[in-house]
């Protein structure tokens, strides 16, 4: 079991793998933060990523982080690059004051953020269904962070607000969640033995196939969260299915969906 802690998870550095642990190539090799660095992530695999196979997953990764995440990490002070140097200094909000509407614009900490979670179907490998494209949504979680409703209602003196969205797209999100459970279990070992390399999700993570759906998924257990840790990220070895299943909940300090991946086989 392995935890970030909040608001920093002390840097671990695992065994570097020497290989690209997405293509097996040894040439140019770039640490692998297992959690997007951007999303907090202190903990790296050294040379395990070549450069081809990070621009693959960072472009996925910026398409979140990007994308309706890019409030909180802002407001929850999550290490950037960039240093967040082009993050607003306030964002703008519409709101209904005494039967007039207006845009206004509100500093962070007053700002309403809402990330909405999508809120997946079973793995299709688990439903036996021939999965070959996409992924199919249920629902959505909205989660709030920041400065809540009722609280934006006060200060702005408004009656209704309407904040507005940026998105990324399901797969990117259902990727991500991938590379995050796949780079763990490489990490921790926990192929043990078995060669990696043949992970059932691979593919997908990679893009060489669009069946993302048929290994991602919503955990259907009920949602909780853990207030000392930024994200959590579970791998285990089903002997009742045979499988290894990696178990990832972004956010975990606040009620956000955990998100099911079918590695692969038990050797």
């Amino acid at each position: 079991m392995i935890f970030i802690k909040l608001p920093e998870y002390e840097k671990h550095i695992y065994p570097k793998a020497g290989k690209c642990i997405y293509c097996g190539s040894t040439k140019n090799l770039t640490d692998e933060h297992i959690v997007p660095f951007g999303l907090g992530g202190n903990l790296v695999l050294p040379k395990s990523s070549c450069e081809k196979c990070a621009v693959i997953t960072s472009k996925f990764e910026r398409a979140v982080m990007r994308g309706s995440m890019r409030p909180a990490r802002i407001y929850k002070e999550i290490q950037s690059r960039r240093k967040h140097v082009t993050a607003p200094s306030h964002y703008r909000i519409a709101i209904e004051a005494e039967g007039v509407n207006k845009k206004v614009e509100v500093p962070i900490e007053d700002y309403p953020i809402l990330v909405i979670f999508p809120i997946f179907e079973v793995p299709g490998y688990l439903l036996g269904r021939n999965y070959t494209k996409g992924i199919t949504m249920t629902g959505y979680a909205p989660v709030s962070f920041g400065c809540k409703l009722e609280d934006a209602l006060k200060k702005s003196n408004s009656s209704r607000i309407k904040i507005e969205l940026s998105g990324d797209t399901p797969v990117d999100f259902a990727r991500m969640v991938a590379k995050i459970a796949f780079s763990m279990a490489v990490a921790t070992g926990a192929f043990e033995g078995s060669d990696y390399s043949k992970s059932f999700v691979l593919p997908a993570i990679l893009g060489d196939k669009q069946d993302i759906g048929h290994w991602v998924g919503t955990i259907t257990d009920p949602i909780f969260s853990s207030k000392y840790h930024l994200h959590r990220v579970l791998i285990h070895r089903d002997k009742e299915k045979g499988l290894i299943i990696g178990d990832v909940q972004v956010f975990s300090d606040s009620e956000t969906p955990r998100y099911g991946v079918i590695l692969g086989n038990l050797k």
